[in-house]
């Protein structure tokens, strides 16, 4: 169980991540709505709770792009 906790963290980062960037950009209904298409999308949902490396990577790929669009 220890060893899935930094994917399940890393993935609430991105989600939050995701939440603060669309709530800067677009207002908080939109913010809300993708949230929770990204929290319900099956693959992030699978990730977040496996013993991988993945949601790191989307982690950083997300905050990337979002430094590149300011």
């Amino acid at each position: 169980a220890a060893a899935r906790l930094p994917s399940f963290v890393t993935s609430c980062f991105t989600a939050g991540l995701v939440f603060w960037f669309l709530k800067r950009l677009k207002g908080t209904a939109s913010a809300i709505s993708a949230t929770v298409i990204l929290a319900s999308i099956p693959l992030f949902f699978f990730l977040g709770g496996a013993c991988v490396l993945d949601t790191t990577l989307m982690l950083c790929v997300s905050a990337a792009f979002i430094a590149l669009y300011h």
